[in-house]
């Protein structure tokens, strides 16, 4: 099955901005961060077809995920 990646921000530094992606059905959110080689704790928001969603949420075919880094500052 296939789905769309997308990274924001200092994630895309040395991978990529959008690519389409080979993932396996009843393959977790957590798992495509590991696949990516992306430390989860620079992983700040996820989002799946533009909603926010959780580390153990399994994609669909055809589904786009983003990743956006965690935001610092004060």
């Amino acid at each position: 099955m296939q789905i769309r990646i997308k990274l924001y921000a200092s994630l895309r530094w040395k991978l990529f901005e959008e690519a389409e992606w080979e993932c396996t059905p009843g393959q977790k959110v957590a798992s495509i961060v590991e696949q990516l080689g992306l430390p989860r704790n620079d992983v700040g928001t996820v989002l799946v077809n533009g909603l926010h969603a959780a580390w153990d949420e399994i994609v669909q075919d055809g589904d786009v995920l983003s990743f956006l880094p965690r935001m610092g500052g004060g």
